[in-house]
């Protein structure tokens, strides 16, 4: 590699597995010397915005790739120019181009990240799916499921706010008024006038009572009268007799209708008509009250209702929650983690139960190491571009790792103390 950031010329001879580390001081060129393989492999997406040393016109990286056997792959070149153009050539082991040859690249890469470290600096969520993306399907399933899930928490949501407004209408409400039976008014006039009729003959036979009375009291003086006259007028005794004979008839007539007249008073009831008034002139109010208290025993009935109907779809919808819980669950449970005592919840990554960012160090990278492996490649490589926080039982833990699974992993550290280190001075590798 020459010319790509602080590098000048550099040369990597890598083994085929175990650990390698780049050294140097701060700004020496160790972590241009990851970049540049990093641009090579990767393209566009993964070179840096000035990957041209300062003062060159263009940086090229030259890789080597063999098979597991160490039999020669591929031979790899990318040209930078500080203009920021890229062209790429790959030639296989008998020389013959390439047609597609960062299709060739992505294709050995594939959908892998090359530093562990980037994955325990990653956020929760980030860590999660990077995981779930080692098991084939299962991101997508669970997508599915948290779409799902979504959507019914969505709706229950709704539901739940309708079924608030219902209890609350129910609430209001409060105690039902008492229920009264609606009067009408056609029915209450005719009984009205009916008892006016009455009250009106029993005034007219009172009426005619008294002047019969009158009468007969008329009538008994002129019978004096005449009984006086009958003493001082023997003379006129004759003919007074046959005016007192007729008047006689008369008293007794007037007599008999005074009786029947009595008698039909004391047949009639007594009538009040004032209670019967009284509610008629009310009948409106009343009516207008039966109204009002139906209208509020319907809207009771039918809040209830409806708030008996949104519970219970609240509570299916609250089920099938649960149903996708259990299925997300199901899923998550059947898969084989790359790391024992590894698994995933809604919030992230955990391991031995504990949320990954609290376990220990060494655990924190062989988890972060276990997802690496388990993310399918052709390039049997890991960068580790952060290695300060490694100390020497995490430098040995990563060694075996590196050895057991045949992979070469590449840690960038300060300093030159670790055994075979290749150290970078003034963007060249030290003899």
């Amino acid at each position: 590699m020459a010319d790509f950031k602080r590098l000048k010329s550099a040369h990597l001879d890598l083994p085929v597995n175990g650990l390698v580390v780049i050294g140097g001081r701060n700004d020496a060129g160790k972590s241009s010397a990851l970049d540049a393989v990093e641009a090579a492999i990767g393209g566009k997406r993964h070179t840096p915005k000035r990957p041209v040393r300062e003062g060159a016109d263009a940086a090229e990286v030259q890789l080597s790739l063999t098979r597991d056997d160490g039999t020669p792959a591929y031979d790899v070149v990318r040209r930078i120019t500080a203009g920021g153009t890229h062209s790429l050539v790959i030639t296989d082991h008998a020389g013959r181009r390439t047609h597609s040859p960062q299709q060739l690249l992505n294709d050995m890469v594939g959908d892998r990240f090359i530093d562990p470290a980037s994955f325990l600096s990653a956020k929760p969520a980030d860590q999660r799916d990077r995981l779930l993306s080692t098991v084939p399907g299962l991101a997508e399933e669970l997508a599915r499921l948290s779409v799902l899930r979504q959507q019914w928490f969505d709706e229950r949501r709704d539901v739940n706010r309708d079924l608030k407004r219902a209890r609350a209408v129910v609430d209001s409400i409060g105690e039902l008024p008492a229920t009264q039976e609606r009067k009408s008014a056609v029915t209450l006039t005719k009984q009205l006038q009916a008892l006016q009729s009455d009250q009106h003959r029993q005034h007219q036979d009172k009426a005619q009572a008294e002047a019969l009375r009158n009468r007969l009291t008329g009538e008994h003086a002129e019978r004096r009268r005449i009984d006086a006259r009958m003493d001082a007028l023997d003379a006129e005794l004759k003919t007074l007799g046959a005016d007192a004979f007729a008047i006689a008839e008369v008293i007794d007539r007037t007599n008999g209708q005074l009786k029947a007249a009595e008698a039909a008073i004391a047949a009639h009831e007594p009538v009040d008509c004032f209670a019967l008034e009284f509610e008629l002139e009310g009948i409106d109010e009343h009516n207008r009250q039966c109204e009002a208290a139906a209208t509020v025993a319907r809207r009771h009935a039918e809040a209830s209702d409806e708030a008996r109907t949104l519970a219970d779809q609240s509570a299916a919808l609250s089920d099938r929650l649960l149903a996708a819980d259990a299925a997300k669950a199901d899923a998550v449970d059947g898969v084989t983690m790359p790391v024992p005592g590894l698994a995933v919840d809604e919030d992230g990554v955990t391991l031995d139960g504990l949320p990954l960012s609290q376990a220990s160090q060494s655990g924190r990278l062989r988890v972060a190491l276990g997802v690496a492996a388990a993310l399918r490649s052709e390039l049997r490589a890991v960068w580790v571009r952060d290695g300060a926080f490694l100390d020497d039982e995490s430098m040995a833990d990563l060694e075996r790792w590196a050895e057991d699974r045949d992979v070469v992993v590449l840690v960038e550290r300060v300093g030159t103390h670790d055994p075979g280190c290749i150290e970078i001075v003034d963007g060249e590798v030290r003899a």
